[in-house]
């Protein structure tokens, strides 16, 4: 984990998640490597991204985590396809 991102775990007494998304090894993903502080947001910054890779993007996988008060990370969303709206 990011020694910025424990540190700031620590600092606060009633613990703030934050979530990343990962990629098919369970490990930060490489283009959306970042700490976001909800759920939406990820999610938000993963459907955009697909968008932008077009007809590629609908064959990356993209999976969740959430920051526990340990400074560990929990899965809550396993790589998967993540489904998103066609525009029109």
């Amino acid at each position: 984990m990011p020694t910025h991102l424990v540190s700031v775990l620590r600092q606060t007494p009633d613990h703030t998640r934050v979530y990343r998304l990962i990629d098919t090894l369970f490990r930060p993903h490489p283009q959306l490597d970042g700490c976001y502080t909800s759920l939406e947001e990820a999610l938000q910054d993963a459907v955009a991204w697909l968008e932008g890779l077009g007809s590629d993007g609908g064959s990356c996988s993209i999976g969740l985590e959430v920051s526990t008060p340990s400074g560990d990370w929990r899965t809550i969303r396993k790589p998967d396809l993540l489904l998103c709206p066609l525009r029109a």
